[in-house]
């Protein structure tokens, strides 16, 4: 009898050990794995949304210096000097009031100067005199950061109407505060240069979209940061990283030697609610960053990386054209004036209510891109090109009659129908053409 016991408890623990070794490979660990996969592409949108924030605060930043070197009148005054019909003492009366005007205007600035013949003409903020090197050699805008300080420098050359530089505008802002406020949790944002990268990753090759990489310690995404020769790294530890999948498999793991068959069965049911539960959140999250790398965070228009994830559905043979797409690509005209005039920010003010315009215009189905600084794609599916000439038509009627805009305005546009996968890059480069041709003649027609 007492040997039957222990058979009988000996089988027991046998299958309980059986259960729980199969539940652990037939399961658990396909679970595990399926969620890590989750998380890390959940880590990726992330990472990507915030290398995207870096590259459009640099955007502006560039802008903003542009538009510092663009005053006409102060320009004229720097010609006069170097005409001899200013002092230079005259030169920097005139200057200054002129150009800290035009400097307050431009809010993410920390420091300005304008140089001319190795002369400071102008000075506003914090001037990092240390990272100015040789401004003379530099003939077209220029983006330099600093990896270690996070300090961006910018140099914009002031040209005549012809071209002939005379002299520069150099300005600089400080990223730490931007790169410290995209963290989210516990996840680090790093610039490296090519070199950093190289020796701590390997020597390994990065393809233009960024790369995601595990050493073991922590998970990697590095993306090369637009304007510049360095890399956006966003980085975290993968004890925190897989933290959720590690508490609940502990949580399983610790189940099962201690109860029976049947309290395995309901621990079983409860992890699986848990996993369930982790996987739904995991899937509102990865909704969520897919919204923001899809999503122009200024017009509310899908983004152009957005549209090229369309564009490849399309050139793989995911998706087919049964009907003809119409592909319009659209240019504001005069917008540089907008904001050389009126500023930034109602230039920026203004694209918001041209992608409104051009979303109220087109179907549901449609997609509406903000493809570049002031270009727009439309993406009209079962499309003719009648049909999109219609909705370019009403979208320009609409521009004309808006109120909420400070001049008029008017777009420059070319329209292509594809039906076919292998005519879609050629019928962007197409619209492209055509749009670039109608903003010539308009140049050509209207008065100098």
């Amino acid at each position: 009898m007492i040997k039957q016991i222990r058979r009988i408890r000996l089988t027991i623990i046998g299958a309980i050990c059986l259960v729980a070794l199969a539940s652990y490979l037939l399961i658990a660990l396909p679970l595990k794995q399926e969620l890590q996969k989750s998380i890390q592409q959940n880590f990726i949108y992330s990472a990507e949304g915030a290398a995207y924030s870096v590259e459009n605060f640099l955007d502006h930043c560039l802008n903003a210096a542009e538009s510092l070197s663009s005053k006409t009148m102060i320009k004229q005054a720097m010609v006069d000097y170097q005409n001899g019909r200013m002092t230079l003492d005259e030169l920097k009366e005139y200057t200054a009031p002129q150009y800290e005007n035009v400097y307050r205007v431009q809010e993410k600035l920390t420091g300005a100067v304008r140089l001319m013949d190795g002369l400071v003409i102008a000075e506003q903020g914090v001037v990092a005199w240390e990272k100015i090197e040789n401004p003379s050699a530099i003939k077209e805008l220029t983006l330099q950061v600093d990896p270690a300080t996070l300090m961006v420098t910018i140099y914009s050359p002031i040209k005549e109407e012809d071209d002939e530089i005379i002299g520069h505008d150099i300005v600089f802002v400080n990223i730490s505060n931007l790169m410290y406020g995209v963290h989210e949790g516990h996840m680090q944002h790093e610039i490296y240069t090519a070199t950093q990268v190289k020796d701590k990753f390997n020597g390994a090759k990065f393809i233009a979209e960024g790369l995601l990489t595990d050493n073991g310690a922590a998970t990697y995404y590095i993306k090369p940061l637009k304007y510049t020769d360095l890399y956006f790294v966003a980085s975290t530890p993968n004890r925190l990283l897989f933290r959720p999948i590690q508490s609940t498999l502990a949580k399983i793991a610790f189940a099962f030697p201690l109860l029976n068959f049947f309290i395995i069965l309901i621990i079983n049911y409860l992890a699986f609610s848990s996993i369930g539960k982790l996987a739904k959140e995991l899937e509102e999250k990865k909704n969520w960053y897919q919204k923001i790398a899809s999503t122009d965070y200024l017009t509310n228009t899908s983004t152009r990386h957005h549209f090229n994830e369309i564009l490849e559905e399309y050139l793989c043979g995911t998706k087919t054209i049964d009907k003809p797409i119409a592909l319009v690509m659209i240019d504001v005209d005069n917008f540089k004036k907008i904001n050389d005039t009126f500023g930034h920010l109602t230039g920026d003010k203004v694209l918001k209510e041209i992608a409104l315009i051009l979303k109220k215009s087109v179907r549901s189905e449609d997609q509406v891109v903000r493809y570049g600084g002031d270009e727009f794609l439309l993406f009209l599916k079962d499309c003719t090109f009648a049909t999109a000439e219609k909705v370019v038509s009403r979208a320009i009627q609409h521009l004309k009659t808006s109120d909420r805009f400070p001049i008029p305005i008017d777009i420059s546009h070319g329209i292509t129908v594809v039906n076919h996968k292998d005519d879609l890059l050629k019928a962007i480069q197409d619209a492209d053409t055509q749009m670039y041709q109608m903003k010539t003649r308009k140049t050509i027609i209207s008065p100098s």
